[in-house]
């Protein structure tokens, strides 16, 4: 039982963790690394490290002093911490870690830098774009003539009657919509048979 209690103590609370990773968050869109925070707080980078993965807690002193070097309230490291647990249990289907993954990375940090730049309107628009890109490409994938990424293939016959479709007039995109394919596979087969004339 002792060690049971001894094993509680030394397990990361979801709060420290979100509150680590807020702290990550920002640190990274300034681009500033963790030796520099760390000699702006007078610790040891390993410490911010500690800090950043919620194994050691942050002290609200010691948070009012990272508020203060990062320019951001200390509220900021709270958003969302009631969501925390949640989102830690695996109830959301984006988790904080999922999030502090995108961040760190170089793309992560461009696309939040070149969001931030944009106006509200066209932030709604980008969303809207990435929803539908996002949407089209599972559909896509959710297609069972759709495997690994490859396009469907049509049998011989189909490949016949799309090609029979194709000369008496019918666009390529509305055959491929019949067969339930992509647009360029229907052309690929016209092409084919073009060269072989």
């Amino acid at each position: 039982m002792a060690d049971d209690i001894a094993a509680a103590k030394k397990a990361p609370n979801a709060v420290d963790k979100h509150v680590g990773s807020r702290v990550r968050m920002c640190r990274l869109m300034l681009a500033m690394s963790q030796q520099k925070l760390a000699e702006a707080l007078g610790v040891t980078f390993q410490q911010v490290q500690k800090y950043e993965n919620g194994t050691n807690r942050i002290g609200v002193g010691r948070l009012q002093q990272i508020s203060h070097i990062l320019e951001v309230p200390v509220t900021f490291f709270f958003h969302d911490a009631s969501k925390a647990s949640a989102t830690r249990a695996g109830r959301s289907a984006l988790s904080m870690t999922q999030v502090d993954d995108f961040v760190t990375t170089s793309d992560g940090r461009r696309v939040i830098r070149a969001f931030l730049r944009a106006d509200v309107r066209l932030r709604h628009r980008i969303v809207a774009l990435v929803d539908k890109i996002v949407d089209d490409d599972a559909n896509r994938t959710r297609d069972p003539g759709v495997r690994f990424g490859r396009p469907r293939k049509l049998t011989p016959h189909q490949r016949e009657e799309a090609l029979r479709r194709l000369a008496a007039g019918e666009t390529q995109a509305d055959v491929a919509r019949t067969y339930n394919v992509d647009p360029t596979t229907i052309g690929r087969y016209r092409c084919r048979i073009r060269r072989t004339r």
